[in-house]
């Protein structure tokens, strides 16, 4: 009895021990992580100035597009078999493998993707999408030129001085959130569509189909008498 007690006994101190040097590793290890960034374990690509971001590939995978004081070029990990990024000049060209899945770009919805790839900038000129989803996010530009092919595209709190040229085709999607812009020249083909919920647009030259989806509200309502394309 004696015998199994003191077992019994050593058996847990053991545990105790390892229980302890588990927390405190772990502890460790969780220090080591900053919980403020989401992207700390993304893969890094080398790159230069980028002024213009051109994607290709799937429009299930999210290329997020924001403003900063450097330059940098983030991957998702476990995709990196799927992502390959190359620079020519200033021109980021991303491609990522295409998958079997299809959607129409106006049926996703913006920001519920995960972020596959992530570029960090001071300054864009041209976003290109082509079976693509791009969120750009917090640049105050002087001109900006937006060209999408069954893409859905999103400005969040980016604001255009000056010009902001934007053409959807092949039942692209584009959102305007919380920006303003000082002339939006807009070209929407066949069945694409956009959303001006949120803009604020000292002067707009729309050139319309007859497809379009068009979401309009409040004070954006004013540009309903636009040209059809």
């Amino acid at each position: 009895m004696k015998t199994s007690s003191l077992l019994f006994l050593s058996a847990l101190v053991v545990i105790v021990a390892g229980m302890t040097s588990f927390n405190l590793l772990f502890k460790r290890e969780a220090e080591k992580i900053d919980w403020s960034n989401p992207y700390q374990f993304y893969k890094p690509v080398s790159v230069q100035t980028v002024r213009a971001v051109v994607v290709t590939g799937s429009p299930y995978m999210e290329v997020f597009i924001q403003h900063s004081k450097q330059t940098e070029a983030l991957v998702y990990p476990e995709d990196t078999a799927r992502i390959t990024c190359r620079q020519v000049a200033d021109t980021l060209f991303i491609n990522i493998a295409p998958d079997r899945y299809s959607v129409r770009p106006k049926d996703i919805t913006a920001r519920s993707l995960p972020v596959r790839v992530l570029v960090r900038t001071p300054e864009i000129r041209l976003v290109k999408g082509d079976r693509a989803h791009i969120f750009v996010q917090d640049f105050t530009l002087d001109s900006l030129t937006v060209d999408a092919s069954f893409t859905r595209m999103s400005l969040d709190h980016t604001d255009v001085k000056q010009l902001l040229t934007v053409d959807l085709r092949k039942e692209s999607f584009m959102q305007f959130g919380g920006g303003q812009y000082g002339t939006l020249k807009l070209s929407v083909h066949d069945a694409s569509g956009f959303d001006l919920q949120r803009a604020d647009i000292t002067r707009f030259e729309p050139a319309i189909s007859d497809k379009t989806e068009v979401r309009l509200q409040g004070n954006t309502l004013k540009w309903l008498n636009w040209k059809r394309l």
